[in-house]
């Protein structure tokens, strides 16, 4: 093999390297806006349950006051 095909090779592979390291970036980036989307929901929803249960809890109080 000649120095100018091993260069090209060696152009080759990192373009390759390259390509996989964005690809896996990308993979990683979105499996984090998952994770973080999916936390707020959560998050999102217990404090709508909290809320919920606090009116709940204070309809509960007056009518046995009342």
């Amino acid at each position: 093999m000649s120095d100018h095909e091993r260069s090209k090779s060696t152009a080759a592979n990192a373009d390759e390297r390259l390509a996989s390291a964005l690809r896996e970036n990308l993979f990683r980036r979105k499996a984090q806006a998952r994770a973080r989307a999916h936390s707020a929901n959560a998050a999102d929803m217990l404090s709508h349950n909290t809320v919920s249960d606090d009116r709940q809890s204070s309809d509960t109080e007056s009518d046995m006051k009342g």
